[in-house]
């Protein structure tokens, strides 16, 4: 890159804790990463920082959503990533950020070209259940306020989240754990005085999730090898 401040066209980009209060903006913020990264919302107007296959990410939206990531880690791990002692790990967690953004952009982009979109009795359904993850309706629009989101924002997010979901389940749809596969886990980690019955079905549904986690990277590998991106310059690091 130049260092004059102009936009350039490049290829895919880079790819001790404490006890910890179980509080109601805690639980919002683990289901907005729910889906395997952190909330984004789109802005077409502004500094932007990069465009992935067309869409813009600003410079703004970055910034709140590693100011949410800070928040984050400063509830579950007692570490204010504010100090200058844990500029380092800050950066580190910026640039994490920026790159479950830009997993995103793909993983929407594909998920409607391929056909897939929800229904409004979808999204209903999820806001509701998530309403009562954090004691009811009222209680969730005050924690969305505190996060300056609208629920017509979190509306989209949930949206966008559900299309997501739906795009994973068709990557990994025939993903199966053969009963040999859950035999050597169990042989691997357990003494011979746990039954094999009693941890049978907890050893297949973690060798399934590892089995989709790695097809979807795999995907999203592949999002990346074919993304268009176009970077400015002095991004704020």
């Amino acid at each position: 890159m130049d260092l004059q401040g102009n936009v350039q066209e490049t290829g895919r980009p880079g790819s001790g804790r404490t006890g910890w209060k179980y509080t109601p903006q805690l639980v919002l913020f683990l289901l907005l990463l729910a889906a395997g990264g952190v909330w984004f919302w789109w802005s077409e107007s502004g500094d932007w920082v990069l465009k992935v296959n067309g869409t813009k990410i600003s410079k703004a939206e970055w910034q709140a959503e590693t100011d949410r990531a800070v928040r984050f880690f400063g509830q579950v791990y007692g570490i204010d990533l504010r100090q200058s002692a844990a500029s380092k790990l800050r950066d580190q967690v910026k640039q994490q950020v920026l790159n479950q953004m830009i997993s995103r952009v793909l993983l929407k982009k594909a998920a409607l070209k391929a056909g897939i979109r929800v229904d409004e009795a979808e999204v209903d359904a999820r806001l509701a259940e998530d309403a009562g993850r954090v004691g009811g309706a009222a209680k969730m629009q005050e924690i969305l306020k505190e996060q300056g989101l609208s629920l017509d924002k979190y509306r989209e997010q949930v949206r966008d989240m559900l299309i997501i979901q739906k795009l994973q389940d068709q990557v990994t749809r025939n993903v199966r754990v053969e009963e040999s596969e859950i035999r050597m886990a169990y042989e691997t980690n357990f003494p011979p005085g746990v039954r094999y019955e009693d941890v049978r079905e907890t050893l297949r549904q973690n060798l399934l999730s590892a089995k989709k986690n790695q097809i979807i990277m795999r995907y999203l590998e592949n999002l990346r090898e074919q993304g268009r991106f176009l970077y400015r310059t002095k991004m704020p690091i």
